[in-house]
């Protein structure tokens, strides 16, 4: 997982993403025959410095294997725009009821009127955060440009394709254009991040009583969980984390996002997602498990 100071300077959004590791891998090992036992923060409160978690693997006689987990090879993020249909109404319930009671609560959208509010300030978010040359940055500093650089780096956003090499070639498509308010690059960035939200038939999202370390782990566990339901049902999915994101001058908008979600005060707004339908996108590249697991 990768820190991001300037758009996750409270470390919230990578304990989440801790938390969607430790559910998959307790599903992993259960196909293999283990239980896993997983210890919180093992030496105390979290700092950078700290473990997020102990692992305990215990063979487990006669363990059932996660249902879920047959959809991860084919969970994925959609980013494209989603299909004209509206979201129906069976496969609402079946993500409402995807997720273990008391781990967040979710609420799902698709009235017109409602997802057009939030779509403006979900566009606003991102248009914020693209305009803010630190902020942006973060998300440049992983874009990978053509096949050599996704090959070399296998993570990060994978910008490929005919136009892509032409525009590499010719020296209009790199990071630091990329950077520059009015270019080829720029403008295509930003095009690439808000093409999807236009289609969007119904968003959802996921909220908190509390903030604690503890949720931001459980919600990261009640999310993937979720996501791999809805790939069991054919539903895709796109979070977006900009007008989340507890920065100075998000904040505004982030309040807004939260009365506009009914988030309540003293409550945390953890995940928000598109909702809808689209072909798949195909897997993203990988890197191998020895580049970054240390036996």
């Amino acid at each position: 997982a990768r820190l991001l100071p300037q758009t996750d300077p409270l470390s919230r959004q990578i304990l989440i993403g801790h938390g969607c590791f430790l559910e998959i891998l307790s599903m992993a090992a259960a196909v293999e025959g283990w239980r896993v036992e997983t210890t919180l923060f093992p030496m105390g409160e979290w700092r950078l410095d700290r473990p997020v978690a102990l692992i305990r693997f215990i063979r487990a006689v006669g363990i059932t294997p996660e249902p879920l987990f047959d959809a991860v090879p084919h969970r994925r993020t959609v980013k494209r725009a989603f299909d004209d249909r509206p979201l129906e109404p069976a496969h609402k319930e079946a993500l409402r009821v995807a997720i273990e009671p008391g781990a967040a609560r979710l609420s799902i959208t698709d009235e017109p009127t409602h997802v057009a509010r939030l779509r403006a300030l979900a566009v606003s978010g991102s248009e914020l955060e693209m305009n803010l040359p630190r902020t942006h940055k973060e998300s440049i500093d992983v874009v990978r440009i053509g096949a050599p650089a996704i090959a070399a780096h296998r993570d990060g956003i994978s910008l490929t394709g005919p136009m892509i090499w032409v525009l590499r070639q010719t020296g209009l498509m790199t990071a630091e254009s990329a950077l520059t308010p009015g270019t080829i690059a720029w403008n295509g960035g930003r095009d690439y991040v808000l093409a999807g939200y236009a289609s969007v038939p119904a968003f959802g999202w996921m909220s908190t009583p509390d903030n604690a370390r503890p949720t931001q782990i459980a919600v990261g566990r009640a999310f993937v969980r979720l996501q791999l339901a809805a790939t069991r049902l054919g539903v895709a999915l796109q979070p977006h984390s900009q007008t989340l994101q507890e920065y100075p001058e998000m904040a505004e908008l982030q309040a807004a996002m939260k009365r506009e979600t009914g988030t309540a005060p003293g409550e945390t707004l953890q995940m928000f997602f598109r909702l809808g339908y689209a072909g798949d996108p195909g897997p993203s590249p990988r890197r191998p498990i020895d580049s970054f697991v240390r036996a």
